[in-house]
């Protein structure tokens, strides 16, 4: 007889409620991660693409605890920080509240530069899966309107601080590398979902010990691009 499947993230995975084959999925990434850390440094971030309901939210979940004894981890669930005005500034404050246990001071300003660096990114951005086109002229237009600091200079400290950042976790934790864990993209607002994957890839890969792990549905990217294209003719 059929069953009903929950349709929420399974929290404790086991062979006996995997029913969508997660687990040996799961083994097969971990593997990867944990044999390539050579590569990190030039590979920042890494997609994991499916429908909404296709389990990847369990899946990262169990990679999550799955990878702890290799990496110091994080997840940052997109969906519950919605109604945040900018979700690259909720992430950033996210590792902010994760790094209190150290120098709490260190990473203040980097929320700062952030706010004026992000600034007008739903105008700068263009989508074609896999990858994101950024307009950088448009993100100068928007700094150059008076925010009274260039592009590069923005850059540069928020790469600074970053890296800070990245260097403070592995010394006060025991592993070499973070790696972030992003989810819930698909449950965002179109736009929300363009703003911070770009920000990622434009901005968050500036570091060394640090890689970004999301779970993407492609239409969800491809829905967000119709919207700004919609947003920009109107």
């Amino acid at each position: 007889m059929p069953r009903l499947l929950p349709n929420l993230p399974v929290e404790d995975l086991t062979f006996e409620n995997d029913y969508l084959g997660i687990i040996d999925k799961g083994e097969i990434i971990k593997t990867f991660l944990k044999s390539n850390t050579s590569e990190f440094p030039d590979i920042k971030m890494f997609s994991l693409y499916g429908d909404w309901g296709s389990g990847k939210s369990t899946l990262m979940k169990y990679l999550e605890k799955e990878l702890k004894g290799s990496f110091n981890t994080f997840f940052f669930e997109a969906w519950e920080f919605e109604s945040d005005a900018n979700l690259s500034i909720s992430l950033l404050e996210y590792f902010v509240a994760e790094s209190r246990d150290s120098t709490e001071e260190t990473f203040g300003e980097i929320v700062n530069i952030a706010a004026k660096l992000f600034k007008g990114f739903s105008n700068s951005v263009s989508v074609s899966i896999p990858g994101l086109r950024i307009d950088g002229s448009k993100i100068v237009e928007v700094l150059d309107e008076g925010l009274g600091q260039t592009f590069l200079l923005l850059k540069n400290r928020f790469k600074e601080e970053f890296i800070r950042w990245e260097d403070n976790k592995t010394v006060t934790k025991p592993y070499d590398y973070n790696i972030v864990f992003v989810d819930d993209l698909d449950r965002c607002e179109p736009e929300n979902v363009l703003n911070l994957l770009s920000a990622l890839k434009l901005f968050f890969t500036y570091g060394q010990k640090t890689i970004f792990f999301c779970g993407v549905d492609k239409k969800a990217v491809n829905e967000a691009e119709v919207c700004k294209v919609k947003k920009i003719v109107s």
